[in-house]
């Protein structure tokens, strides 16, 4: 079995990355005002935005609980990838392991910096067996699923960047459980 986490220097470099964005976009909102006003008229007072306000505010409502998650992650550095006989778990994709059974084929490319290994699953059965119970990777669990199922490109993919266990030694490991299941 192999367990790979974030290493603390993934971490602080994406903390300190965001904290820069959250920043910039605190200094356009609220040091220049860009995009925002408040308008006083007879009839009364209003506020007014434009939509690039709006959308530099929910960005802030998103990189916020990215920055927590991985200000929490570098205290207390939690189970991001587990290899095993039962299959491959990655918490960023789903709530328990992919089982090798499901997985068609595994591909691995290069995504910027760092290598990824796109799942294939098979296809899900019509009718399951009695005893046969379906991995997770079958239901949407992750917001990433249901984005790659509203582009119409079902597969997984695990960024494998970051961890404390290299590139290398991951694939290995996934060739002791399923030699041929690497795909070039």
């Amino acid at each position: 079995m192999l367990e790979a986490r974030f290493t603390h220097f993934y971490n602080l470099i994406v903390i300190m990355g965001i904290a820069a964005l959250l920043g910039f976009e605190a200094w356009l909102l609220i040091g220049l005002g860009a995009g925002w006003e408040i308008v006083h008229t007879p009839e009364g007072t209003r506020f007014e935005f434009t939509q690039g306000a709006l959308f530099i505010a929910l960005m802030c409502l998103v990189f916020v609980p990215l920055w927590l998650t991985h200000a929490i992650d570098l205290i207390r550095p939690g189970l991001i990838l587990r290899i095993d006989h039962t299959g491959l778990f990655d918490r960023r994709l789903t709530r328990g392991p992919v089982r090798w059974d499901d997985i068609a084929t595994l591909r691995l490319y290069r995504k910027g910096w760092q290598w990824v290994l796109q799942m294939d699953l098979k296809p899900a059965p019509v009718d399951w067996p009695e005893d046969y119970r379906p991995s997770m990777a079958y239901p949407i669990f992750a917001l990433n699923r249901l984005a790659a199922r509203w582009q119409k490109c079902p597969e997984l993919h695990v960024g494998l960047g970051g961890l404390t266990v290299s590139d290398t030694v991951l694939l290995d490991q996934i060739k002791t459980y399923r030699p041929n299941l690497i795909q070039p």
